[in-house]
């Protein structure tokens, strides 16, 4: 949303600070973070709501989460719940305790 603008109605509106802008500009009013990775490509569906960024697991798409994770931290750390979205992993059970691991690697840094 913030860095491609991917599926918007009128082009050309992304933060020219992309996602660590747009969290900044939420700020507390996020009361919930859903974590994914992608590689920016879209699910093709005749079903819209399956049209939506192939999810990757984490560290393997396009999202720097080590360059957005001070400002995730910042606004949205002291969250008690967070999901994790492993939406077309081919094995996201097997793969939940790394997402994990990521999840908390990313926001233990400082």
């Amino acid at each position: 949303m913030a860095v491609e603008g991917a599926r918007h109605v009128r082009e050309g509106r992304t933060l020219v600070g992309g996602q660590a802008d747009l969290l900044r500009e939420l700020g507390s009013r996020i009361t919930h973070v859903h974590l994914l990775d992608t590689d920016g490509s879209i699910s093709e569906s005749d079903v819209s709501a399956f049209r939506t960024t192939i999810h990757r697991p984490f560290g393997s798409g396009a999202i720097d989460f080590d360059a957005l994770a001070p400002t995730l931290r910042d606004v949205a750390g002291g969250l008690e719940w967070w999901t994790v979205d492993l939406c077309f992993c081919p094995d996201p059970w097997e793969e939940a305790g790394r997402s994990l691991a990521f999840v908390k690697r990313i926001l233990s840094k400082e």
